[in-house]
């Protein structure tokens, strides 16, 4: 069985040591799986939430991502995303700091 490719969908640029980002995803793509990737820093997420098309909200944490580690992938079973928000705690940043978002259809 060939295994579905992982697709980076967008990412969020870390402008401050503390804050929060989100991300409209426009067409309301439908994904079978999500995870965070961590780019230039560790970083603590106090909330993940993600918003779907059909209005519906659901808040994850994922506690620390460390440089170089990804979130746990987490089931979203083809529900339409319509956009991301992450509240952030960043610990030994490094210049062009990011989190992206990767997703499975």
């Amino acid at each position: 069985m060939e295994e579905i490719a992982w697709r980076k969908i967008a990412a969020l640029a870390l402008n401050r040591r503390v804050g929060r980002n989100q991300v409209a995803l426009g067409s309301g793509a439908g994904f079978a799986l999500i995870k965070l990737r961590p780019r230039g820093a560790d970083v603590t997420i106090y909330r993940w939430t993600l918003r779907f098309e059909d209005g519906a909200i659901v808040d994850l944490s994922v506690n620390c991502l460390e440089e170089g580690k990804e979130s746990r992938a987490l089931t979203i079973a083809g529900r339409r995303l319509r956009s991301v928000a992450v509240d952030y705690e960043i610990r030994n940043p490094s210049w062009g700091r990011r989190l992206e978002i990767w997703a499975q259809s």
